[in-house]
């Protein structure tokens, strides 16, 4: 699963999988959303990703991930 393979990643790079944010859009990324720390559905996401997630955002497919990408990096400045 996804979920497995975010785990595999975090053991590698020695990071806690809490410490990674998913975004996605189907029933086959609630594993990585059980997984990371925060989890994302993008607007067009289905009913499976979107109970999954921490939450959704107000625009689909890559606008939706772009959103998401702006916020971190708005949290990220934000904290330096």
């Amino acid at each position: 699963s996804k979920g497995n393979g975010l785990e595999l990643v975090a053991d590698a790079l020695g990071h806690p999988p809490a410490g990674f944010v998913a975004v996605g859009d189907s029933e086959n990324d609630a594993s990585t959303f059980e997984t990371a720390g925060r989890s994302v559905a993008v607007a067009n996401a289905d009913d499976t990703a979107r109970a999954a997630a921490d939450t959704v955002t107000d625009d689909a497919y890559f606008d939706g991930t772009l959103s998401v990408l702006d916020r971190l990096r708005e949290e990220f400045d934000a904290g330096s």
